[in-house]
């Protein structure tokens, strides 16, 4: 069995935050780390959670590729969306068939529910380095992440005040999206 480990935003591969679930989970399974798109050592422009799930295909691809039948997913934070979206993705394809990038377990980790909650300290602070050019260049100089501006993802200009956003807006085709919950919480078929 096989870990692939997604970490939060500002974080990366050989980041402290990350290094002890390495360290912790290495004595169980093999654990393959990597970096997202615009941080640590990785090119191009972090999109905070929405073309992420990109990269974590890959490095799932990549297990698969190194021979592990069996692989979980593991995501803090940001890292903990882009591993349920990635399940949602990958999981199985139009005709029921699992795709090279699956994954047969998904855990997730302190994952924000509502993108646009600004009801903290860390979520403020998350989209100031987000929506403000003085944020991004922090974010670039001092944390190692480099996010692509809201208004590049197609996202609606930031509002002023502290209340919740609706969630973008799908990209996917209709055959791309999770499957509607019941109200009992149960996938339907």
């Amino acid at each position: 069995m096989a870990l692939v480990l997604a970490h939060g935003f500002t974080g990366a591969l050989d980041r402290p935050a990350i290094l002890p679930a390495v360290a912790a989970f290495s004595q169980h399974a093999d654990v393959i780390t990597f970096s997202f798109r615009g941080h640590g050592r990785s090119g191009g422009r972090s999109t905070v959670g929405d073309r992420e799930v990109l990269d974590l295909a890959a490095a799932v691809r990549r297990a698969r590729a190194l021979g592990h039948r069996r692989i979980a997913t593991v995501g803090f934070s940001m890292g903990g969306s882009v591993v349920l979206r990635h399940a949602a993705l990958y999981g199985r394809g139009a005709h029921g068939e699992r795709t090279g990038a699956h994954t047969d377990t998904v855990v997730s980790i302190s994952a924000p529910a509502r993108w646009y909650y600004r009801g903290t300290a860390p979520m403020r602070r998350l989209h100031r380095a987000v929506t403000l050019p003085s944020g991004r260049l922090v974010s670039r100089l001092v944390l190692r992440t480099l996010p692509q501006a809201l208004k590049e993802q197609g996202a609606p200009p930031p509002r002023r005040g502290r209340g919740p956003r609706p969630p973008l807006p799908h990209r996917g085709r209709p055959a791309d999206r999770p499957p509607p919950a019941d109200r009992g919480g149960s996938a339907l078929p």
